[in-house]
């Protein structure tokens, strides 16, 4: 809707979606919010649960390249469970003491499904990929390699 603001007509307000009994390996449950108002739709107050773990903020929009629609998030991992984010992502215990947030981007191709992860930045070593290097993420342990590789630097 945000690509073709003329399908909104004269539709105004606010527009919430609550996700539950996710079947997701990490996310639980979330909800988005959304603001309409004179053919214009905001994405507002995107927050996912990861159980024990902690929760994504999220801020989300949608982009036409070259033909394709792409999904694009600034996200912000806050790590509420510091013992259980280790046991999940198979990381030592000592690596994620400090661990309060971890910062990234994720894009992703609808028309193809090719997922990216980028600009990763871990709180505790104030470790920023300033690479430019966008990894590939095709499931969850490609994450939970890609979360172990970062953590044990």
């Amino acid at each position: 809707l945000n690509l073709k603001s003329e399908l909104l007509g004269n539709l105004n307000g606010e527009l919430k979606l609550s996700f539950t009994n996710i079947e997701h390996e990490l996310i639980r449950n979330g909800q988005m919010s959304f603001d309409i108002s004179e053919k214009t739709i905001q994405i507002n107050n995107v927050i996912f649960n990861l159980g024990e773990i902690g929760i994504i903020e999220s801020d989300i929009k949608y982009d036409e390249q070259n033909g394709n629609i792409v999904f694009n998030s600034t996200n912000s991992l806050i790590i509420k469970n510091k013992k259980e984010f280790a046991r999940k992502f198979q990381v030592k215990p000592n690596k994620v003491v400090d661990l309060d947030k971890i910062f990234f981007k994720i894009q992703k191709n609808i028309n193809n499904g090719s997922t990216s992860i980028y600009d990763i930045k871990i709180s505790k070593s104030d470790y920023k990929d300033s690479s430019g290097f966008k990894y590939q993420i095709n499931n969850s342990q490609e994450l939970k390699a890609l979360a172990k590789k970062f953590l044990n630097k």
